[in-house]
């Protein structure tokens, strides 16, 4: 599912509650979700619903939501850096029981002055790496 504020450049599935009942329709093995936060954030009560999607979650993908709102659609900051309860949001997928990979999404609107591919790749590789760590500790306390 993607983030309503891309409801007009895109046709695609916008609730959580759409995104877990086509899974369910197509009931298959092989088909499944992807806990995007960024996508996911503003709905009511996501926490406790993100861990009732059990194996249905088949991929983690973070970023942060940046404080004032996204200026473009790639406008993503490092985890840590916006508006997000990430470790709340990240021990919910925990609690739901995913064991996958997670995945630092570094996305970025190249024309913003403060673009993550100014600050080049090695440091925002370097910067989102500890991020995750910083933020897989503080949900520690939050998951299992």
């Amino acid at each position: 599912m993607l983030h309503p504020v891309l409801m007009n450049i895109d046709t695609f599935i916008c609730t959580l509650r759409e995104a877990a009942q086509l899974v369910d329709d197509v009931n298959r093995g092989n088909f499944g979700l992807v806990a995007d936060v960024w996508h996911l954030w503003h709905e009511v009560d996501i926490a406790a619903r993100l861990e009732h999607l059990g194996e249905r979650i088949f991929l983690a993908q973070l970023s942060d939501w940046p404080h004032g709102g996204p200026r473009t659609t790639d406008d993503r900051v490092i985890p840590g850096e916006g508006k997000l309860d990430l470790p709340g949001l990240v021990a919910a997928i925990r609690r739901a029981g995913y064991t996958g990979p997670w995945e630092l999404e570094i996305l970025s609107d190249k024309e913003l002055p403060d673009s993550l591919w100014r600050a080049g790749f090695a440091e925002t590789i370097q910067r989102s790496q500890s991020a995750f760590a910083r933020l897989w500790q503080s949900s520690e306390s939050r998951a299992p």
